[in-house]
């Protein structure tokens, strides 16, 4: 072969594996955080605030009653907990993919066959087994890729979940409240 071929087919091979690739690592930008605030007052940090169960610190049987009567009974909570079911089943696939997989089978038979020409039966038994192994090298980052993607997506289903809880139970308390106030307003 000419060099020109033989420069053609290396760029040609080049350019066909560079196109299987994955992009880089992700990282999070880095956000400039100034040395110090303009408050004028030296505050002391504050707790963040507690959002689990918030609904409870009112002290209110009637409101946890409806609080769990709303959540048990939500379609959409339903479904947002299997949607969460769904992407955790999708991330245990994927990552499965990272792993060798292996298989193996195995059976026994009994037969027995007619009676031949000379009169008598045979009675034979056949026993079978197998074994299978492989693995796919992750040589550009596919697999892992598509991991890391199904980890994002079960993240995703759980604030899916999260927002719609804190949805409706705002909405049943401020219902709630909305309600008392009334009865307040009637008595």
């Amino acid at each position: 072969m000419t060099s020109w071929v033989r420069l053609s087919v290396v760029m040609l091979a080049a350019t066909t594996l560079a196109g299987c690739v994955v992009g880089p690592d992700y990282q999070k930008p880095l956000l400039p955080m100034p040395a110090a605030w303009s408050s004028q007052k030296k505050a002391s940090p504050a707790k963040p605030a507690q959002l689990s169960k918030w609904w409870q610190r009112l002290s209110d049987p009637e409101l946890d009653a409806l609080v769990e009567e709303a959540v048990a009974g939500n379609l959409d909570v339903a479904t947002a907990k299997a949607r969460i079911r769904e992407a955790r089943a999708s991330y245990r696939q994927s990552a499965a993919s990272l792993f060798p997989s292996v298989d193996s089978s195995g059976s026994a038979t009994r037969n027995k066959s007619a009676v031949t020409t000379s009169g008598s039966d045979s009675v034979y038994s056949e026993y079978q087994s197998g074994f299978d192994a492989s693995w796919e090298l992750d040589l550009f980052g596919a697999n892992r890729r598509s991991v890391e993607a199904a980890r994002y997506g079960l993240d995703a289903s759980e604030e899916e979940l999260r927002s719609t809880l804190l949805t409706m139970i705002g909405d049943v308390a401020s219902n709630y409240a909305q309600a008392r106030g009334y009865q307040a307003r009637i008595q």
